[in-house]
Order: C-alpha cells, then sequence, then structure tokens
C-alpha cells in the first residue's frame, strides 16, 4: 500500500468511497424509516456522481456506473481504505 498524501486527489476518491459504503450500510441496517432511507439514497446518488467526477479528474475511465464505483471502490481498498 503507498503513502497517500491526505490532501491529493486519490484521497478524495478514497474518502468519498468510505461516505458512500457507510450510506449504504446505514440503509441496509433496517432500523430506518422509509423517509430516512430516501433521504440518505439521495446522498447516495450525490456521492456517486462526486466518485465519478473524481475519476474523470484522474483520468480514470469506465464505461458505466456500475464500473465507475467497482473501480474506485478496487483503488480505494488498495489505497487502504478500511
Amino acid at each position: 500500500m503507498p503513502d497517500l498524501d491526505p490532501t491529493s486527489r486519490f484521497a478524495h476518491l478514497v474518502n468519498l468511497c468510505r461516505d458512500y459504503q457507510e450510506i449504504i450500510d446505514q440503509t441496509q441496517s433496517g432500523m430506518l424509516e422509509t423517509d430516512e432511507i430516501r433521504e440518505l439514497n439521495g446522498q447516495r446518488s450525490v456521492l456517486h456522481e462526486q466518485v465519478m467526477q473524481e475519476m474523470r479528474q484522474l483520468g480514470l475511465t469506465f464505461t458505466n456506473r456500475e464500473d465507475a464505483m467497482r473501480k474506485a471502490f478496487k483503488i480505494a481498498r488498495w489505497l487502504g481504505m478500511e
């Protein structure tokens, strides 16, 4: 695992993935009301767009939304995302 400058775009990608995963975990907890789930899904959609934008800024290619997230999480795990 490489050393990661906390101000780098890759660090930002890791943080976006971390936030995205937290939202997924919350929505799957089974402890939320429908309105709360709807709000979290809206936040998840925004994060999804931010991840794709960050990947474009990094010059990384992807074919669709799912491919973007799969690649982003693969990079984030390699860089040390817990």
